[in-house]
């Protein structure tokens, strides 16, 4: 007699979990929330577009590669408190390998780093989606 274990596989997937946050939000928020942004706007502007600079690519690669992770890491994280924007290391290590391949500053170079910078964000937006990495365990 041959018996079949039947197993069941769920996986989650929250493609909005910035939505579930409406419930909770009130308009005593909407002033630090707004505060908070302008701050951290003040301070990634300079920093992104001078890390693109660092990196060999036109300083308008440094805002999307600063305000377009840290939206998109507001909206789908899953923790409150976020650290997200350019580096210097991750400056450095775009242009060594970005150097490697194509002359500085050429058509080839910021290619190359648009490639770097889609990876990087495909990789990250599976991982939040899947829910791999590291989470917050509700109580």
């Amino acid at each position: 007699m041959v018996q079949y274990i039947l197993v069941r596989v769920t996986i989650s997937f929250d493609l909005a979990p910035f939505l579930h946050w409406f419930k909770d939000y009130d308009r005593s928020k909407i002033t630090r929330d707004l505060i908070a942004g302008l701050t951290v706007a003040a301070v990634l502007v300079p920093q992104g577009m001078a890390y693109a600079l660092l990196a060999g690519m036109p300083p308008i690669y440094g805002l999307y590669a600063s305000f377009l992770p840290t939206i998109v890491a507001a909206l789908f994280g899953s923790s409150r408190f976020l650290a997200t924007g350019p580096v210097a290391m991750t400056a450095l290590l775009s242009a060594s390998v970005i150097y490697g391949m194509a002359e500085p500053g050429s058509e080839r170079g910021w290619c190359n780093g648009s490639c770097i910078l889609w990876t990087g964000g495909s990789c990250c937006y599976s991982q939040t989606t899947c829910h791999s990495g590291w989470r917050q365990v509700e109580p």
